[in-house]
């Protein structure tokens, strides 16, 4: 598979960043054991067992053991294409950015959304402003910012969007 830019292959595959490291007992004593864990940003149709085959393959180490937890909570994708939402979101995008094309994504942040499509409701994220990959990559940061010309076209479409909705 083509290496992507990685702001762009976590919305476009799984994902798998290490997030804990635990080893040793002291800073001057070569630990015995060393653990990491890695936190797997899976789409909603990836096989978990071949990802941690994938995992095994990657770390080629038969020494190191690698341990997944394969129990995929059933967390369906709410419905893409024709249906009331995305027939709202198209006609309030065109109203505010004609042209436009709404696609789905994978999210690169933890939301809600897995918890509500297990209880049966469909849920849906949307980006509202128009985002620099600069911009972008200020997310949560101290200096995390939004283009001022994106507030009031973002606005507008959640105006619009809700409009769509409960016509």
């Amino acid at each position: 598979m083509a290496k992507l830019d990685p702001a762009l292959a976590a919305v476009m595959r799984t994902t798998c960043v290490p997030t804990l490291f635990h080893s040793g007992t002291r800073s001057n004593v070569i630990p015995a054991t060393a653990e990491a864990t890695l936190n797997c940003r899976l789409l909603p149709d990836e096989d978990v067992p071949a990802l941690q085959a994938r995992l095994v393959a990657a770390v080629a180490d038969d020494s190191v053991e690698v341990r997944m937890d394969t129990r995929s909570p059933h967390s369906p994708m709410s419905p893409v294409g024709d249906n009331a939402v995305f027939r709202a979101a198209k006609a309030a995008a065109a109203r505010i950015w004609p042209g436009v094309p709404i696609i789905p994504r994978q999210s690169t942040g933890t939301t809600e959304s897995a918890m509500l499509r297990r209880a049966g409701i469909h849920a849906y994220g949307i980006d509202l402003f128009a985002l620099t990959p600069e911009d972008a990559r200020t997310a949560h940061a101290p200096n995390e910012r939004v283009p001022v010309a994106s507030l009031q076209p973002g606005a507008e479409f959640v105006y619009q969007l809700l409009r769509e909705l409960t016509k």
